[in-house]
């Protein structure tokens, strides 16, 4: 026997609650498990067709009626490929579509009306099956009804139709709820919408405390207005509406003259054509601000903060192993044309074809279920995979606290129309709503202990307001049905997508232009100045792209690429801008282990082989200091220098610096990274020979030049190299790491000279200057089995070596891999800028 509904309970129970609001009496019922529950209460007025809720008047009474009815549901297209599986009853209700949806179902505990002050959870979509969940975590459910499809959401700059009627209606529902829920038992703090959230007027505050977005989240900002007058312009063509006539708007929302039924028949049938039949959120209006851009918003990290001052003190966000199937059959494909207009029904065509450059090509003929399965990827990776962690990451660089979540298990009665039983797309609501006649007994068990484990962790971060964990730890429910955390396995993958994202293009580029700006404050030699780490503090902190924590014990470090780092804390800048050495070994030798390759290349190979010629660079610029004199054995062997004598010994060597660095700038693009540090290192060899032989001042001098001419090879290649070689989620951390070992050998080189002052002889001196070469021959050595960088690679007509050496970076199994692909055609995309209207000569860029 099939378990009744929600209405076919109360309608069977004799059993009445009513409840007072500011708009009279509202007559609910009580379910089987005694909750007690109202249906289809108005929290606005019935909409006009394409325009804006409007909230009850004051004056507005309820119906003297039971609400315990499913009337009603929002009008929208049958043909939902997402819903697949799910009977379309449990989804909306017993009753018929209406434009009219603008409702709330509400569910409290059978405590009520005894016990109040209750915690609200606020559902936005639909439907009305919660009694379970009231009853089981006794907490009152509310379900929110909203405009769909194209009644929700059609927007037009010419003529204006101002869009994202959906989301208005979404947001009057929450403030409904805030001003009348204390009447069902409930306290004031519901769940859920976060952008509009953050622009909220000040003074003004948000009316949820938390939000939990399952498998949902924005990659993109959406489409303008006017990029969605195209949409509107087929819909009135497959309505047959004059779209130019003056009062073509007044048609559209005329019932009588063009019925909802045409209008869902229209879409239903695709008769917008395909790219066109799918209606979304608009971007500018009084809803979603256009400037800033929301992405920016969010990536700026002031999107975070704005949520924190409104009154948001958590998030959780998260996404199932295997969304892609729904996508897969979310809409009708045959070709790869048809997954380009399906994918521009959400989002830009420029958007839509770098994307396709990132994934196969599904060949001419092939069986439809491939290309099925390619959309499905795109659409689940888009729509899911990348933005939430998008999300993750920008709300955790930002100092908020966030709890994610992976769901790799659920019911398998619950998919019985997904092929092999895939952990799809929706699969989870039985978990999330706790829906007893869709859970086994043994499943009842696990769905309780998952809502404990997210219930848990969630009044933790609230209570705490700072992260505990990594962006990239998980809380999982696992396949095997255990509950956990895990590490993110695929964060690399996804994320190796958000390239093509407008915003991702820009903080990329913006990101390196910093690191080279931080580089070249301490490539001039010694210990990093002050303004190099308030450099860091501006450029990095500022754009969200690096946050040092103030203590070792993170589970994560800094990074300069979008990957994971720590949240920030008080004692942030100071910590910056002092560079306390031991903070940032730590934090770099962390970085580097947690993220090293068990194939192909190994960071801490590279960063061995990077960290070696700063090593070098600090020794050699320390190493003079402790043995140079008149009066020692250094001032025996060469005639008892005078100070302008000694100052000259000093000095000649950044003669040497200055000409290999320039040298760099010259001819470094031509010869490439690694044949310039290798040269490098052997020219150091050669010079520490000469200073270790010395016997006059001018072999002294001939030295200390090519030592010099040595270390400006090195010093101005290896960032570069390092730069372009070293993933996103160590770079930042190696930029700490270089400065750090500058000062390390300084370290080594007084120690040395302290130690060897005990000592008579030539030797005295001629050990520490011959020292050296150990640190030289070592770069040597390693430098030798490292490849060039895949940017110098590529742009000098290296390809395929280049895209080897990429794939062997993010140690993937395959060239076709997504993430090579994307880092491949970020290089590309960037020698692309850089030689636009070019080539140029050397004497054009210095004018």
């Amino acid at each position: 026997m099939a378990p009744l509904h929600l209405q076919e309970e109360l309608v069977n129970s004799e059993s009445r609650v009513t409840v007072e609001t500011r708009y009279g009496s509202i007559k609910g019922g009580r379910a089987m498990n005694g909750t007690a529950v109202f249906l289809e209460v108005p929290y606005a007025l019935p909409p006009i067709r394409f325009e804006d809720p409007q909230a009850l008047p004051l004056d507005y009474r309820y119906e003297d009626k039971a609400y315990i009815l499913e009337s009603s549901y929002a009008l929208q297209p049958r043909n939902d490929g997402q819903a697949a599986g799910v009977p379309f009853e449990d989804k909306v209700g017993l009753g018929k579509p209406s434009e009219n949806p603008l409702f709330v179902n509400i569910v409290t505990p059978p405590t009520f009306p005894t016990c109040t002050g209750l915690p609200v959870r606020v559902y936005i979509h639909g439907g009305s099956q919660a009694q379970y969940m009231a009853a089981e975590r006794s907490e009152i459910w509310v379900n929110v009804g909203y405009r769909l499809s194209v009644f929700g959401f059609l927007a037009c700059d010419e003529p204006e139709v101002k869009g994202n009627f959906g989301f208005k209606d979404q947001w009057l529902a929450l403030l409904w709820v805030k001003d009348n829920i204390e009447a069902f038992g409930g306290a004031h703090s519901v769940h859920q919408i976060l952008h509009h959230a953050s622009h909220l007027p000040d003074g003004e505050t948000a009316p949820f405390h938390s939000a939990v977005l399952q498998s949902n989240s924005i990659v993109i900002s959406p489409k303008t207005p006017a990029e969605l007058r195209p949409q509107f312009q087929a819909l009135c063509r497959s309505l047959d509406v004059d779209r130019d006539a003056p009062d073509v708007l007044s048609k559209l929302r005329n019932p009588e003259l063009v019925s909802g039924e045409s209008i869902m028949h229209a879409i239903e049938t695709d008769g917008l054509g395909l790219q066109y039949g799918t209606f979304r959120g608009a971007l500018g209006g009084t809803w979603l601000a256009s400037s800033p851009d929301p992405m920016e918003w969010q990536r700026s990290g002031e999107f975070a903060l704005a949520l924190k001052r409104k009154g948001v003190r958590a998030i959780v966000v998260g996404d199932l192993t295997e969304e892609w199937y729904l996508y897969s059959i979310a809409h009708p494909v045959a070709s790869m044309d048809d997954i380009k207009l399906n994918l521009e029904r959400y989002y830009q065509k420029e958007m839509v074809d770098k994307t396709l450059e990132l994934y196969r090509t599904v060949p001419d003929g092939a069986p439809v279920e491939e290309y099925k399965k390619l959309l499905g990827e795109i659409l689940s990776d888009g729509q899911v995979h990348l933005p939430v962690r998008l999300l993750a990451r920008d709300l955790v660089n930002a100092g908020f606290p966030v709890l994610r979540y992976e769901i790799g298990w659920t019911p398998e009665q619950g998919r019985p129309l997904v092929r092999k039983g895939l952990v799809t797309h929706g699969t989870d609501r039985p978990l999330w709503a706790f829906r007893l006649p869709s859970l086994l007994p043994d499943q009842v068990e696990i769905a309780r202990a998952w809502l404990d484990a997210v219930a848990h962790e969630l009044e933790s971060v609230e209570k705490e307001g700072v992260m505990k964990r990594s962006v990239t730890q998980i809380l999982a429910l696992k396949e095997d049905k255990t509950i956990g955390w895990i590490e993110d396995e695929k964060w690399d993958r996804y994320m190796a997508l958000r390239h093509v994202l407008p915003v991702e293009i820009t903080a990329y580029y913006i990101t390196h232009w910093q690191l080279m700006v931080g580089l070249g404050q301490n490539s001039s030699g010694g210990s990093p100045a002050p303004q190099y780490w308030k450099t860091h503090q501006i450029c990095c902190v500022g754009t969200g792209q690096m946050r040092v924590r103030g203590r070792t014990d993170g589970p994560e470090p800094p990074n300069f690429d979008g990957n994971p780092c720590n949240a920030p804390t008080a004692d942030q800048p100071a910590l910056i801008e002092n560079a306390i050495p031991s903070l940032s070994i730590v934090f770099s030798c962390r970085c580097i282990y947690f993220h090293s390759k068990a194939n192909g290349l190994s960071p801490p190979l590279q960063a061995t082989c990077c960290c070696q010629g700063f090593l070098l660079l600090g020794y050699d610029q320390g190493v003079m200091s402790g043995i140079i004199g008149a009066d020692n054995q250094f001032g025996t062997d060469f005639g008892n220098p005078d100070p302008t004598a000694q100052g000259n010994i000093v000095a000649i060597y950044d003669i040497g610096s200055a000409v290999g660095s320039l040298f760099v700038f010259f001819w470094g693009e031509q010869l490439g990274r690694k044949r310039m540090i290798s040269s490098g290192a052997i020219i150091m060899l050669v010079g520490t020979a000469i200073l270790t032989s010395s016997t006059t001042r001018a072999q002294l001098y001939l030295g200390r030049i090519i030592t010099g001419l040595g270390n400006g090879l090195n010093s101005s290649s290896i960032p570069v190299y390092q730069s372009e070689t070293c993933g996103g989620i160590v770079r930042g951390a190696l930029v700490s790491l270089n400065s750090t070992v500058t000062i390390i050998g300084l370290v080594i080189a007084y120690w040395l000279d302290y130690g060897m002052s005990f000592v008579s002889g030539p030797v005295q001196w001629r050990l520490p200057v011959g020292f050296q070469a150990v640190f030289a021959l070592c770069l040597l050595l390693q430098v030798l089995v490292l490849p060039d960088s895949p940017r110098w690679l590529i742009a000098h007509g290296h390809e395929d070596e280049g895209t080897h050496v990429i794939a062997q970076l993010e140690n993937a199994d395959s060239l076709d891999d997504p993430r090579v692909l994307g880092k491949k055609k970020d290089i590309e995309l960037s020698l692309a800028q850089e030689s636009a209207g070019g080539p140029f000569s050397n004497s054009q860029a210095q004018t």
